[in-house]
């Protein structure tokens, strides 16, 4: 199979669309923003979701120059939730009301975060939804011009 077959029906990027998709300076400190912010709350927790897919195997070749291996014995994973859900996800402790039996929950929480030219595509969309129609907190975060400079 080709190279740009396998690309292809893997959705493997290519060095160019990796290039494309890296996250910039800015928007690497707007995320590090984000995140001191969350951890002042003590009664949050995100986690990185990465949603991607990938191979393990026992390594017969490996060529630095190129990026390239080759595996025996391999096999794919999936990793991460589904296609669409948030960059970071986690959970929100709320204090339950006394006639609730003043118990706490963790609430689901999803944050998608966005560049100043990025837009959430439709799964993102979706899951947005449907964590906020299931009682859960899910943000799509577009970062403002030049968030993260200091």
């Amino acid at each position: 199979m080709h190279d740009s077959m396998v690309r292809e029906k893997m959705k493997i990027a290519t060095p160019k669309e990796r290039k494309r998709q890296a996250i910039t300076k800015s928007e690497r400190l707007a995320v590090r923003d984000f995140l001191r912010e969350v951890a002042s709350h003590p009664d949050i927790r995100v986690f990185r979701n990465n949603v991607g897919t990938g191979f393990v195997g026992t390594v017969t070749a490996e060529d630095h120059a190129t990026r390239r291996l080759s595996l025996k014995s391999y096999r794919r994973i999936r990793f991460g939730l589904i296609r669409g859900s948030g960059d970071y996800i986690g959970w929100k402790s709320i204090a339950i009301t006394p006639d609730m039996v003043g118990r706490r929950v963790a609430v689901f929480t999803s944050a998608e975060i966005k560049s100043e030219t990025g837009r959430p595509d439709e799964r993102q969309k979706n899951w947005r939804d449907q964590v906020r129609k299931a009682g859960g907190i899910a943000v799509i975060i577009k970062l403002p011009r030049g968030a993260g400079h200091r």
